[in-house]
């Protein structure tokens, strides 16, 4: 089965022929991690696959969860948890896409978008020859028009955006669906599910509805080498949590979980994810410098994120044939 991804600010992944509805693959951490040892093995011997990286969908978007922003992104944890469950089912990526804020602007690394993360923006382009994959990217030129339930296409929103980027992969990329990061948020859910329809693009969201506390613990078991980008809840402090990794994170968010009902994968906008490296990656992420960007500093709840100044890619030692290599480009529109 063919299968894009998007990635960050959401991630999101698209099918080819023979697409089917797939439940959820994994059942507890060690039947994935058995699984994880086969990971290599299907990369080589599984179908065509394309990678989206959209702002903040958790399909990427930010928050696909809570229905604000939250994800993939950026190259959100939940965005590349999701692809590789879409490999483990048989799917191989063959493209990446990337909904991005308006460069010409100024402040426009955090924006207030109801479906997609912008954090870490700046990093995406390293992503098409960290998988060896073309990128697809565009401007976000709407906003968050239609807010209701159920929605319909409406001019001028920011979900248009969404759609304009997936036909364009679509008219390039033989691809039949799309891997979608979102956990709890109905608001991204259906919004994806609309332009899915719209384009007939069958949307693959194995995290759909998973208890947290096993998603984050088989994140780390799997791999998954995600920082945290960007916090807003009470409890996370910009100086002393942004930066650090999902491994040393994971005591303290459970320990907040019981605290005040964060919700430990981020889904309520707590905070966000940034991945450095991952099985799918051929080559790891390194953030040189950054700084740190207050958005607003509230007293008990400041909401700030890094900005990435300086990264560079590392090659990894590679366990993959050489034929799941391919070519990487960037395609902007």
């Amino acid at each position: 089965m063919d299968v894009a991804f998007t990635l960050p600010p959401s991630l999101c992944l698209c099918l080819g022929p023979q697409v089917e509805e797939i439940s959820s693959l994994v059942g507890d951490t060690e039947l994935y991690c058995f699984r994880l040892e086969l990971f290599q093995l299907l990369l080589v011997h599984g179908h065509n696959c394309f990678c989206d990286l959209r702002g903040s969908l958790e399909v990427s978007t930010f928050n696909f969860l809570t229905g604000v922003r939250k994800n993939t992104q950026y190259g959100g944890k939940d965005s590349c948890y999701n692809m590789m469950q879409c490999i483990a089912a048989g799917h191989k990526i063959v493209a990446l896409a990337n909904l991005r804020p308006d460069e010409n602007r100024e402040r426009t690394d955090e924006l207030d978008s109801y479906m997609y993360q912008t954090v870490g923006h700046q990093a995406i382009d390293l992503y098409a020859e960290a998988m060896a994959l073309p990128l697809y990217r565009r401007t976000i030129r709407g906003r968050s028009l239609d807010t209701g339930k159920e929605y319909t296409k409406c001019e001028g929103d920011e979900v248009e955006d969404l759609y304009e980027l997936l036909k364009l992969v679509k008219e390039n990329e033989e691809v039949d669906g799309i891997s979608v990061g979102a956990i709890l948020s109905d608001y991204q859910r259906v919004r994806v599910e609309n332009v899915c329809k719209r384009l007939n693009l069958q949307p693959l969201a194995y995290l759909w509805q998973r208890n947290q506390e096993d998603l984050l613990r088989e994140m780390i078991a799997s791999n998954i080498q995600a920082v945290i980008i960007k916090v807003a809840a009470m409890g996370l402090d910009p100086d002393k949590h942004l930066g650090k990794s999902l491994d040393e994170m994971e005591p303290y968010l459970l320990e907040l979980s019981k605290k005040y009902g964060v919700h430990v994968c981020g889904e309520g906008g707590e905070y966000e994810t940034f991945t450095l490296d991952c099985p799918l990656f051929k080559k790891k992420i390194i953030v040189d410098s950054s700084e740190i960007v207050i958005h607003s500093a509230d007293a008990f709840a400041p909401v700030a994120y890094l900005r990435f100044l300086e990264l560079h890619l590392e090659d990894k030692v590679s366990t993959v044939s050489d034929k799941y290599k391919t070519c990487s480009s960037i395609h902007n529109s």
